[in-house]
């Protein structure tokens, strides 16, 4: 197997969307709220929560209602700092708000960490999650350092979390 498809297989994943009560766009990418905003538009949720620090969030709310997201059906999470906390401040939310279900949207490269962390910190919680990710870096390939990176933060993530 090439190098470059065992890398893919390893980090990618991917479920159908579905209709769910919520939508959680995680950080620091801008397209991740563009996609969370085309699949509300598609009538998969009614609300967008967008979880990450400070502007960045700001940007990324931005970009969701360019692509045709409400402002007031946007919930802006601004403390997390990590994937980690994306999905901890992101659970309170959804357990005040009584929500049981989500798709989490984030970047392909991303994904396989986002599921581990999400699965971990969601379990027992009652919420069904799925897992939908943007386009490949808007078009662009995944290139070695980005893979790299990605695989380091994930072993990280596995001993560190578990």
């Amino acid at each position: 197997m090439a190098p470059g498809l065992l890398m893919e297989r390893l980090l990618f994943f991917s479920d159908p969307p579905e209709k769910v009560d919520v939508l959680i766009a995680l950080g620091s990418e801008p397209e991740r709220a563009g996609y969370a905003a085309y699949l509300y538009e598609l009538g998969f949720s009614d609300t967008i929560i967008i979880t990450g620090w400070g502007s960045s969030v700001d940007k990324m709310a931005e970009r969701a209602a360019r692509e045709g997201a409400k402002g007031q059906d946007l919930i802006l999470e601004k403390e997390s700092i990590s994937t980690y906390q994306n999905a901890l401040y992101s659970k309170k939310i959804i357990l005040q708000k009584g929500y049981k279900s989500a798709i989490v949207v984030s970047s392909p490269y991303h994904m396989r960490r986002t599921k581990m962390v999400f699965d971990r910190v969601y379990r027992n919680s009652g919420v069904k999650l799925l897992y939908c990710p943007t386009g490949l870096l808007d078009g662009k390939t995944l290139n070695k350092r980005v893979a790299r990176t990605e695989c380091v933060k994930l072993v990280y993530y596995w001993f560190r979390y578990w």
